[in-house]
């Protein structure tokens, strides 16, 4: 279970950053580097929900706190990159605030990751 939620959060982390470097254009011409920025937000959207379901089947099973701690974790930064692809439109420019959302879920990843790294869920 430990490596799936690990998994799950490095794609996400890889997608994230994959997004954060896409150039948005306010041209048609470029929609579609952001139609891709939009997908990797969703996919990395896609990514943390699979660890939420992950941790919360395990959770169930088993009523670790540990693992309620990290469920909460991982719903709170699910919460956070769930709305980010609708910020992206076809035709829009760089977006300083979107780029910073981005950035502050990259950091929950890394933190969640260490953490996750450092309890040995599956050990509990």
């Amino acid at each position: 279970m430990l490596q799936r939620v690990l998994d799950d959060l490095q794609k996400a982390g890889t997608l994230l950053h994959e997004a954060l470097y896409i150039g948005l254009w306010v041209k048609s011409e470029g929609s579609e580097d952001n139609r891709r920025k939009r997908e990797a937000l969703r996919e990395a959207d896609w990514a943390v929900a699979g660890a939420v379901r992950t941790v919360a089947s395990k959770r169930e099973a088993t009523g670790f706190g540990t693992l309620a701690r990290l469920e909460r974790d991982l719903c709170a930064l699910d919460a956070m990159i769930e709305p980010l692809p609708d910020v992206v439109t076809d035709w829009m420019g760089e977006n300083q605030e979107l780029d910073s959302r981005i950035r502050k879920a990259l950091e929950e990843v890394e933190r969640i990751s260490e953490y996750v790294a450092r309890a040995g869920v599956d050990r509990q």
